[in-house]
Order: structure tokens, then C-alpha cells, then sequence
């Protein structure tokens, strides 16, 4: 009998040590990222600029999100300040206001649910403008990239930064693609590490270039280069800017 009691008292006690462990699991996990996402809802995460993809009606929007909760972008003309409570945004000037609930920020995206709305002079709102609900896409600037096939593929517009003269390169996902330098030549590419390489014309002339940084924004991608021709860095700087 003594042997039963003392085996059922073991018993409750790992069954009472696996509900207190269950209980503090459940107590530690984010209810606003029930998965447990890495990325938490903080000031310090907000802080950059932040756009809507083009299939938003957002679409060529930008909210710069300063730590001193004022901030900047096409907008609210004028600026704004803002404030985080939980996961409640709230930016705010004269006659606009953008109220958001924050889901989730992981990396460069941040999901929410939200509004842009009129306010009328004693700060209530009067109607809504636009549905700020989906993806906002942060502004990023890698150094020194490696280069993929997906991020190369598609209409890439060149602007040398120096004479600002422009032209147009077509890379294709058959790895050929086309350019308007001087006039329309063709050929086909590669990518090594951070450089494009691309050979046209029966001599296979290089035509190549190095990516020193990326900038990522909702709406373009941006290559910051150096002419790589025949390995060699030149003097010839410009960007590549891709629309998506």
C-alpha cells in the first residue's frame, strides 16, 4: 500500500511539472506572432523607410520612420511624428493620419492591418483614403552582394553617374540579353560572385560590370556599380535600376 501511495504521488508531481511548463511556454509566446517568429514588434525594428509593393493601391508610397518618433516620405507632406503602443503605429500630422496593427515585422517586411485616413482640425477622422492593409517593404542596402539569377533576370535601366546618360539592358532568364549602349547588341551573361558578365557579338566583346552595394525598396531594386571589363575596374560608375 505504501509502495502504490508513494508511486501515485511520483506520478502527480511530473504531472504537475509538465503543466507548469506547458503554462510558461504558453505565457512567453507573442500573441500577436503566435508562431513564435523571431523578428519582435519594437521602435528599433520600425525605424527606416517603408513602402507598398506596386500591386498595392499604396503603391509609390514611403513613410520614413525616424527614433526620434518624427518622420519623413511622400505621405503626409510635412512630415510627421508617431507612436508605438504594443503593436498599435500611429503616425500622425495636421490632417492625416496612418493607424496601423502591426502582425508581424521579420527582416525587411512588416504585415499589418491598417488605414490612411482624414482628420478633420480637432484631430477626429472624417473618412478614409486609402486601405493600408498587406506588406509594407523596408528600404535595404546590402554591401558587397553575391548576385543571383532571379534578382539579374528582367529590364534594368543604366544611368552613369557622371556624363548622366541612360540606356536600357534586357537580362534574360535563357541567359542571353540585350543592351543600347551604343546601339542594339546582343549576347549572353553569367554572374560570378558580385560581377555580371556579359559577352555580345561573334568576338565576344565583354560587356561587365561589379555590384559594390544593392538597394531594395518596395518598389525598384538598384545596383550601385563599377565597370568590371576584362576583370579591370574603370572609372565608370552608374547604377542599374529595376523596377518591380
Amino acid at each position: 500500500m505504501f509502495k502504490q501511495i508513494k508511486k501515485l504521488t511520483a506520478l502527480f508531481f511530473v504531472a504537475a511539472t509538465m503543466f507548469t511548463f506547458a503554462s510558461c511556454n504558453k505565457d512567453n509566446t507573442d500573441d500577436d506572432n503566435p508562431s513564435g517568429g523571431s523578428s519582435s514588434i519594437s521602435e528599433a525594428n520600425l525605424v527606416g523607410e517603408w513602402g507598398w509593393p506596386s500591386s498595392h493601391e499604396m503603391k509609390n508610397k514611403t513613410i520614413v520612420i525616424k527614433a526620434d518618433h518624427t518622420g519623413a516620405g511622400n505621405l503626409m507632406a510635412g512630415g510627421f511624428e508617431w507612436t508605438l503602443n504594443g503593436n498599435k503605429f500611429v503616425a500622425k500630422n495636421g490632417f492625416k493620419q496612418l493607424e496601423m496593427t502591426i502582425k508581424s515585422i521579420n527582416g525587411d517586411k512588416m504585415e499589418v492591418e491598417g488605414k490612411y485616413q482624414q482628420l478633420d482640425g480637432d484631430g477626429n477622422v472624417t473618412n478614409v483614403l486609402n486601405n493600408a492593409t498587406g506588406t509594407l517593404i523596408k528600404t535595404v542596402t546590402t554591401q558587397s552582394p553575391t548576385l543571383t539569377e532571379s534578382l539579374m533576370v528582367g529590364t534594368w535601366k543604366f544611368r552613369d553617374s557622371q556624363t548622366y546618360r541612360t540606356y536600357d539592358v534586357i537580362i534574360n532568364s535563357d541567359h542571353t540579353f540585350t543592351h543600347n549602349k551604343y546601339y542594339l547588341d546582343e549576347g549572353t551573361w553569367e554572374i560570378e560572385g558580385s560581377k555580371f558578365i556579359g559577352r555580345t557579338g561573334s568576338y565576344g566583346t565583354e560587356y561587365s560590370f561589379i555590384v559594390e552595394s544593392i538597394t531594395s525598396s518596395a518598389m525598384s531594386v538598384v545596383l550601385n556599380t563599377v565597370d568590371g571589363i576584362d576583370g579591370n575596374l574603370t572609372s565608370i560608375t552608374g547604377t542599374y535600376t529595376k523596377n518591380i
